[in-house]
Order: C-alpha cells, then structure tokens, then sequence
C-alpha cells in the first residue's frame, strides 16, 4: 500500500451552497502496490505440472484463499474506487487503518476531510453528500487517479464502493441512492435521523 501526498480540491459543484474555504477537501488517497514478482512467475514452467494435485482451474479461490476476483484487482491497475467518510467532526487520520487494510486488497481509497465545525459552519447532509459526488468525478478525471480507477462498474469488482461511519454512513447512502456510479456502501454505525 502506498499513500500519496495529501492534495486539496475545491467541491466547484456544491457552490453557491459552500463557499470559499467551506468546499475545500483536504484528500488522502491509498493505491495498492504491486507485490514484486515471485521466481515462479519470472521463470514460467509452461505446460509443465509439479504434481501434488489436481490442475483443475476451476476453482474460484488461490492457493492463499484469496478470491478470483481480489486476485485480479491485486494484479495492476484499474482498481475499483473505495471512498471512506469520515463522522461528524472526526478526522479522516482516525481511519487511516482501515483504509490501509482496504487498500491491501486491491481498492484505491481515498478519505477526505471538510473544513466544518460545531461553530455554525457545518456543511448540511446534501452538500456533504454532493461532495462525494464531486469526488468520483474528480478522480475519473485526476491525470494520476484516472489510470487507477475503474468507476464505471461494468465488470464485476470495479465500481465505487462507499464507506461512511456515524454522519459519513448517512452521507454515503444519501450519494448511494442517487449516483449510478455507486456499485455498494459499507456502513458503519450510520446515523438514522433526519434532523
């Protein structure tokens, strides 16, 4: 797992609803990192079995009990997009364990923090959810980031997945009910009211 520099991005598409430093993001993002080549795989015994089992590839698990599909992710880019909102108030930093471990299943995540708080600069849960939603848009199109993901969610595994805990588990199903992009959300102790 590598972590990029952290960068800053203005949520253009929130204004006039924010404005001025109220739509800028502070964003870290966490790219997998392809393993180094095992001997195995730079030196290929084509067509040549080792014996000790069946080669029968039908199986959909590795040796390792990693799925098929994680497998193809871990292989190289485009990653499927995993974006982590943090709870009211709580810095995204709190979360960086869970984006690590993420990540080292073949997931680009990206955690973001708002410049709000309880001194009546709280973002309202549309904004929030509509800064979600400007970021997928600008990592499709970020010159690194839009070689990494895969947002389009036409194969299975690619797509952006949302995590949120407390307030952010609100937040990802508000922009989950309303971007196709969206493939599924994690929800971790979501907030269910609507005050």
């Amino acid at each position: 797992v590598r972590r990029l520099p952290r960068l800053e991005h203005t949520c253009v598409t929130c204004f006039p609803k924010c404005v001025g430093d109220a739509c800028l993001l502070g964003i870290d993002v966490h790219v997998p990192s392809a393993p180094p080549p095992l001997p195995d795989a730079m030196f290929p015994l084509d067509g040549v079995s080792l014996g000790g089992g069946d080669d029968d590839d039908d199986d959909d698990d590795d040796d390792d009990g990693v799925s098929a599909a994680a497998a193809g992710r871990m292989r190289g880019a485009p990653y499927p997009l995993a974006i982590l909102t943090s709870g009211f108030l709580v810095d995204a930093e709190q979360y960086a364990s869970y984006a690590r471990r993420l990540c080292s299943w073949g997931y680009v995540v990206l955690q973001y923090n708002k410049r709000e708080n309880v001194a009546g600069n709280a973002l309202d849960d549309v904004v929030s959810a509509a800064m979600i939603r400007d970021l997928i848009s600008w990592a499709q199109s970020d010159v690194l980031l839009g070689q990494l993901v895969d947002t389009a969610g036409e194969d299975a595994g690619s797509g952006v997945y949302l995590v949120g805990h407390s307030r952010g588990g609100k937040i990802s199903t508000l922009e989950a009910l309303e971007d196709p992009r969206v493939r599924a959300a994690c929800l971790l102790d979501p907030v269910d009211n609507t005050v």
